[in-house]
């Protein structure tokens, strides 16, 4: 919509002048500017705003310092990237970080990275942009080369809104959405004032067993421990591999650590600051570590990725006295919620109350 030009006569009714303050003001699409990238060295300038945005939006997962060491290591060899960012002026607010791989039957599907390896990833976007990152997201990957057969969220909520935006809004015919399985993810909040009082919520077994297990821990003098330096990460990054690779390895192996995802682990760790958004927590017993597990945070969200445990100390569930070392800790700094990662594990549900 054109206004006249001054002095040419025509007039706007005060109707016309409300409608184009209201397209104005009601389709940010108008002011955004967007760029698709191919390369990742061409995505060191959105790193930080990037990131940012997934602290704002609580989103561990989302973040560059993990998703693009996956892409680093652990993407598919013939994968293509499509990185889809949305500015406006120099802010960065919305991007969805996909990647493309081509299909049999012509077309390629396109995934988000961290696919098979990460969960809750999802586009991002800053509050109040989503219909309009929705728009121009769809009509971005509507036009990309390979053509998209199928474009897939693995792993997102339920309730998320992507899947519904980006059809909607997409080229040509309006695109079929189907969910393929949905999985309980159960979470803890953490609003208590402190462990104890957390803990005081919970049912009298559930305290008796975690208060026994760790008495007869600490009779033999095992600690929990939070590893900041880089020789302390590596080597607690070796036990965790050795610990989750004992407990699958009789199972057929574990479905998603590999050497790649090792080496995927080894750079977040130098780009995620250790302690903080990167939490690999340990317990070590009788000179050895006996549980390790990785949680990443972003906002006041902290999510359980993965872990293991010796199977010999089993009936002191190391493992879940680890998940209780990093609530506590998650409790201490202000966190706002504990995600346990989906699955319905029954240990899961001995410290949920939502999912």
């Amino acid at each position: 919509m054109e206004h006249p030009a001054q002095g040419d006569g025509a007039q706007l009714s005060s109707l016309e002048e409300a409608a184009i303050m209201r397209a104005q003001t009601e389709s940010p699409v108008r002011r955004l500017a967007l760029k698709v990238v191919h390369r990742v060295e061409e995505l060191a300038p959105f790193i930080a705003p990037w990131d940012e945005l997934a602290q704002q939006r609580g989103l561990p997962y989302c973040s560059p310092h993990w998703l693009l060491p996956w892409w680093n290591h652990v993407a598919p060899s013939k994968a293509s990237l499509h990185v889809i960012a949305v500015w406006e002026g120099s802010e960065l607010v919305a991007i969805a970080p996909f990647f493309a791989l081509t299909a049999r039957t012509g077309g390629a599907d396109y995934h988000l990275l961290g696919h098979k390896t990460s969960p809750r990833v999802e586009p991002l976007c800053a509050e109040g942009f989503e219909l309009a990152a929705g728009r121009l997201f769809a009509d971005a990957l509507g036009r990309e080369n390979p053509r998209a057969r199928l474009v897939c969220f693995d792993g997102i909520p339920a309730n998320s809104s992507w899947p519904r935006l980006l059809a909607d809004a997409w080229p040509g015919a309006r695109p079929w959405i189907h969910t393929e399985l949905l999985r309980p993810a159960p979470t803890v909040e953490l609003c208590a004032d402190g462990y104890d009082a957390w803990l005081a919520n919970k049912s009298k077994n559930f305290r008796q067993q975690m208060r026994r297990s760790r008495r007869k821990l600490d009779e033999r003098q095992a600690v929990a421990r939070l590893p900041q330096s880089g020789t302390e990460i590596k080597q607690s990054l070796a036990d965790f591999a050795r610990l989750h690779r004992a407990r699958w390895d009789s199972r057929g192996g574990s479905r998603v650590l590999d050497r790649r995802v090792e080496d995927m682990l080894a750079e977040v760790a130098e780009v995620m600051p250790a302690g903080g958004r990167f939490r690999l927590w340990t317990i070590e017993a009788s000179g050895q570590t006996i549980s390790a597990h990785i949680f990443l945070s972003a906002g006041g969200e902290v999510s359980y990725w993965l872990g293991g445990f010796d199977e010999a100390w089993a009936p002191l569930h190391p493992s879940m006295l680890t998940i209780a070392a990093a609530l506590e800790h998650s409790l201490h700094v202000g966190d706002r919620r504990l995600d346990l990662n989906s699955g319905a594990q029954p240990y899961k549900y001995r410290f949920a109350d939502d999912e």
